[in-house]
């Protein structure tokens, strides 16, 4: 894919442990306790290394979701946990 695999933006989810960060072609969830990567979306956007998009973190009755905004596109992606 195009884009970039730098690291254009990160956040940690509740705490220091689960941390999202994008690229310039995907969304990715860690676990940095145990060091494993826990899920990779595309995100159908194409940036390069020197954009500079968002993440955020909402919450809407009872769901969460790490939102992604750059310029005037927007995406939402709902956290689950895989039980």
């Amino acid at each position: 894919m195009n884009g970039s695999s730098k690291i254009l933006d990160c956040i940690f989810l509740n705490n220091w442990r689960y941390t999202a960060a994008i690229t310039g072609n995907y969304l990715f969830l860690w676990d940095t306790e145990r060091g494993i990567e826990l899920s990779k979306q595309a995100l159908g956007l194409q940036m390069d290394k020197n954009d500079e998009p968002t993440l955020n973190l909402a919450k809407f009755e009872n769901k969460t979701f790490i939102l992604v905004e750059f310029e005037n596109e927007k995406r939402a992606f709902k956290l689950e946990i895989d039980k």
